[in-house]
């Protein structure tokens, strides 16, 4: 089992134009309502959560249960039918709803094994192309 760190996943072709087009129709087709696990690196309490957007590079979780910004964090979900474990890091949190973004924490992934990251890439592709 391959994973990938940090500095590969933050290094992409794709325009940031298509990103978002890519991110918004992959949030519509696989993120709202997935129930997600999550807890600190160090901690063994494990909170939950729902993943509310999704991306090649990270995703956000909408739960009550915020860890402080720039906290690494460990995640397990589903997608496209296969759990999903993967390692990231805090970088922006909302801790009241506001009508925009729900309460919750946005998160950069650290690892992903390699086949989840390029499972994700293809949903991201293959969505992005019907834009096109």
């Amino acid at each position: 089992m391959t994973t990938i760190q940090a500095r590969y996943l933050n290094q992409t072709t794709m325009p940031r134009k298509k990103r978002r087009l890519s991110y918004a129709a992959l949030t519509a087709k696989y993120a709202p309502d997935n129930a997600i696990e999550f807890r600190g690196s160090h901690d063994p309490e494990r909170f939950s959560g729902t993943l509310f957007s999704l991306s090649q590079s990270g995703l956000f979780i909408k739960t009550q249960n915020i860890p402080e910004m720039g906290s690494p964090v460990l995640m397990h979900f589903r997608f496209c039918g296969k759990k999903v474990q993967c390692q990231g890091q805090i970088i922006y949190v909302n801790r009241v709803g506001d009508g925009m973004r729900p309460q919750g924490f946005g998160v950069k992934f650290t690892r992903i094994i390699e086949e989840d990251y390029k499972t994700i890439g293809n949903a991201v592709e293959t969505f992005y192309s019907k834009f096109n």
